[in-house]
């Protein structure tokens, strides 16, 4: 019966001590797989007839903190953003340029100042004409490369939305077949803790895009939920389903990011991993710099325009040439609505930047104006015209209203002030036609004051356009344009604070020699001071303000400090702006970076491998098993003995 049991305990050892070896071996072989963490085979004492009889091997488990686990899966998901942000926001301060080096912007902004000083001080040089002209041409195409480079980053986040769906998929379809494989292993008594380790990596991989949370039911099976409590798996996943745009505008809507088959709209909801920085770099971060750029172009687009004001007073009758306000209509008309249905120029309030229209008389008296547009043409008739007609004109100084006598195309009431119940007609325009009504000029009269000329012309004119549907306008525009020093290019609306003005500015071509105009333009003859140039100039000067809290630019929304700017110093904010925010993304990417990687030194200690540890482990059940073939071996020499002795 003794040699029987110490048979019996000797085989169980040498199992035991087999199986363990085998555990070691395979540590020491994964030790430096991802995700891999230590198994041990944990013994039990046999015991048969209330005597021991050896030891006996469970199946193979895994030591893990599970709590330390979800640390760093919510830390690694932190790290997602971070590490998303850091690199886009790198690539949009290459963008833009360092402080360090002047930046692309603020450093064509400066050299326009200057060229345009330099034309005020000398502007009957061809030199200087041709410099101011082509210094406006370089700030205008910075502003546009910047604004393709920003929207092309806008693309490829986009892009890497769908691709950091696409990966949140793969773990889920990855967590929900694991669960199967571990809830039957676990039902059939085997091991799961190597499933287990492949799954606490797709886990980590869906953590790293959003952010989730876990718990784990008593068979094994995983569930997992999002950040607001939605189901991911349980059961079966809930995969997310996202359409990226095919190109990216400053308008562009973006569709939304999906769950489940009732493609309930989540994107906001996820509020760290990649998708949450990805998401806030698309519809914030670079959005913001869109809006900062759109802030710049309409501010060239107010501030660098002075139209000439020439010393010479010419009454009526004088023979003497006027001088001129050139100007160009802008809006659409529905060809669908009825004779009589007016199209009003707007809110008419304040001055030039709240949507009023400036005109200046022969001595550089500003105006306001108000007029309206008027269909004429029947219901359905193609191209519809329309009446032009003044319907207020009053000194800007203190809103008194002239004498007005007209000089030219279009006839008053009356001659007197002009008012609603007083207009003057100034023509019918056909939309979309080759040219405007002939406008005139009009004498002013203010009390005993010598009287002034105001005269219009329109050498480059902006029609009215036509729209088919049945959705009328609510307003058109008037634009003067000719000396403005910038424009945009395929906008119907200057005035519309949802365009995107910064992808389409660019010089007005009544000064750029490559579209017909010259910077010979720039000189008026008369001009009296100060001069067009010097006027220009001054619009850089840091006496002129752009105020981001009133009209228009408030409707770009408040992406800087809200306050006073001019020109130079806008353009040094934004690059500013840019580099602080690529400075701290760097900071926060670098310290997340330290934090997960002492969190999982700290789980190295605790189920990761050491193989220092595991062959001094791998020696004692080597030993083990010597000495349990010895045993064996020594109990089988005994038995043959006694079987010796027995015949």
């Amino acid at each position: 019966m003794t040699l029987t049991l110490s048979l019996n305990n000797a085989l169980s050892g040498l199992r035991a001590a087999e199986s363990t070896l085998a555990t070691i071996s395979n540590n020491v072989t994964n030790a430096q797989t991802v995700g891999y963490t230590r198994k041990t085979t944990p013994l039990s004492n046999r015991v048969y007839n209330a005597v021991g009889s050896g030891v006996q091997t469970e199946v193979v488990v895994r030591k893990v903190d599970e709590f330390l686990r979800r640390d760093i899966r919510r830390e690694g998901s932190t790290q997602g953003s971070t590490d998303i942000r850091s690199n886009y926001q790198q690539r949009l301060q290459d963008l833009l340029g360092s402080p360090s080096t002047g930046g692309f912007l603020n450093t064509a902004v400066n050299d326009l100042s200057k060229a345009l000083n330099a034309l005020a001080s000398n502007p009957e040089q061809s030199g200087t004409q041709g410099n101011a002209v082509n210094a406006a041409q370089t700030l205008a195409t910075n502003i546009r490369r910047l604004s393709t480079g920003v929207q092309q980053l806008r693309t490829n986040v986009d892009q890497d939305i769908k691709q950091s769906v696409d990966l949140a998929n793969d773990a889920l379809r990855k967590i929900e077949s694991l669960n199967r494989q571990i809830t039957r292993a676990f039902a059939l008594g085997q091991s799961t803790a190597e499933l287990a380790d492949q799954r606490d990596l797709a886990v980590s991989q869906l953590s790293e895009q959003m952010g989730i949370q876990t718990f784990v039911r008593d068979s094994g099976e995983m569930v997992v939920y999002s950040q607001r409590g939605r189901v991911l798996v349980d059961g079966v996943a809930q995969f997310l389903s996202y359409r990226p745009a095919g190109t990216v505008a400053g308008e562009t809507t973006f569709q939304p990011i999906l769950l489940g088959n009732e493609r309930l709209d989540i994107t906001q909801e996820i509020s760290t991993g990649k998708l949450q920085g990805l998401r806030d770099l698309r519809d914030r971060e670079l959005a913001d710099v869109t809006r900062q750029l759109n802030t710049m172009s309409r501010a060239l687009y107010d501030l660098a325009w002075a139209p000439p004001a020439v010393a010479t007073s010419v009454a009526e009758g004088t023979g003497a040439a006027p001088p001129t306000m050139r100007l160009a209509f802008a809006g659409q008309i529905n060809r669908d609505d009825a004779v009589g249905t007016t199209y009003n120029l707007g809110n008419l309030t304040g001055n030039l930047l709240d949507n009023n229209y400036v005109l200046y008389d022969s001595e550089g008296v500003a105006y306001r104006a108000q007029l309206t547009f008027t269909k004429t043409s029947a219901a359905g008739v193609s191209p519809p015209t329309v009446a032009a007609t003044l319907t207020s004109l009053v000194r800007a100084s203190d809103g008194s209203a002239a004498t007005v006598n007209p000089n030219g195309a279009g006839t008053p009431a009356a001659t007197g002030t002009i008012t609603p119940a007083n207009p003057i007609n100034l023509g019918t325009i056909t939309v979309g036609g080759a040219s405007p009504p002939a406008i005139g000029a009009m004498i002013l009269q203010h009390g005993s004051s010598p009287p002034t000329t105001l005269a219009f012309q329109q050498p480059e004119t902006r029609l009215l356009t036509e729209i088919s549907g049945a959705t009328r306008a609510s307003s058109a525009w008037m634009d003067s344009r000719t000396y403005r020093l910038f424009q945009f290019d395929g906008t119907a609306n200057p005035y519309d604070t949802t365009v995107d003005f910064s992808r389409s500015i660019s010089v007005n071509q009544f000064f750029d020699p490559n579209r017909g105009g010259s910077a010979g333009r720039l000189r008026i003859d008369g001009d009296r001071v100060p001069s067009v140039a010097q006027r220009l100039a001054d619009a850089f000067n840091p006496g002129t303000q752009i105020d981001t809290a009133s009209a228009p630019y408030s409707s770009f929304g408040a992406t800087l400090s809200s306050g006073r700017y001019s020109l130079q110093s806008y353009a040094s904010a934004m690059m500013s702006s840019a580099a602080n925010n690529a400075a701290q993304a760097k900071s926060a990417a670098g310290y997340q970076e330290q934090y997960v990687a002492e969190l999982n030194r700290k789980a190295a200690a605790i189920d990761g491998v050491s193989v220092d540890e595991e062959l001094s482990n791998m020696v004692t059940f080597q030993k083990a098993y010597i000495a349990s073939a010895k045993v064996l071996e020594t109990t089988s020499t005994m038995f043959d003995a006694l079987l010796n002795v027995a015949r």
